[in-house]
């Protein structure tokens, strides 16, 4: 039987991915992204209909460097707490992204504390909810403004937290 699964964020650096390596699969996948003019909450009216075996929540604001503390609540907290409540009410295992910067240690912007939010979200609130905590993720065509861009491109990179950040990196694969 084949088998259905939804990708916000599916037209992302990791999304495309994703959806990629399911399709290879042999998975349905149904594509949910603002760029394709489709918002991450229509999973809510997805799931109402069954079917669905599974929600990877990718689409958030994904950058440290964002200043708009408004989308990133909406996008990132907002979003997440429909996504994870409706995946709780329809049974519906829900993998999400979350970031290196949701530890504790390296949180020093509102998307690192929306990711940790999350994380704390789902183990009250959909504690079926899997977790990533996603390390900078790169591969082929380094996404723009990334750290690993900013190293390949020989660009000043900024130090925060007086540089006693840990990064990790993961390759998209």
């Amino acid at each position: 039987m084949m088998r259905k699964m939804i990708v916000t964020g599916s037209e992302g650096f990791i999304g495309k991915a994703l959806c990629c390596e399911l399709t290879k699969r042999g998975v349905e996948v149904i594509g949910l992204d603002r760029k394709s003019g489709i918002e991450a909450t229509k999973v809510c009216e997805l799931l109402k209909n069954g079917g669905i075996d599974c929600v990877f929540h990718l689409a958030a604001q994904t950058s440290v460097f964002n200043g708009n503390l408004e989308q990133i609540r909406k996008d990132n907290i907002d979003t997440f707490m429909r996504v994870a409540d409706a995946c709780n009410q329809y049974h519906v295992k829900l993998v999400y992204a979350s970031s290196s910067t949701a530890n504790p240690e390296n949180t020093t912007s509102m998307y690192g504390i929306s990711k940790y939010f999350d994380e704390q979200y789902a183990s009250i609130y959909c504690k079926a909810a899997t977790g990533c905590r996603l390390h900078n993720v790169y591969g082929p065509n380094p996404r723009k403004r990334t750290l690993l861009w900013f190293l390949i491109e020989k660009e000043n990179v900024s130090l925060y937290n007086c540089g006693q950040n840990i990064r990790c990196f993961t390759y998209i694969d």
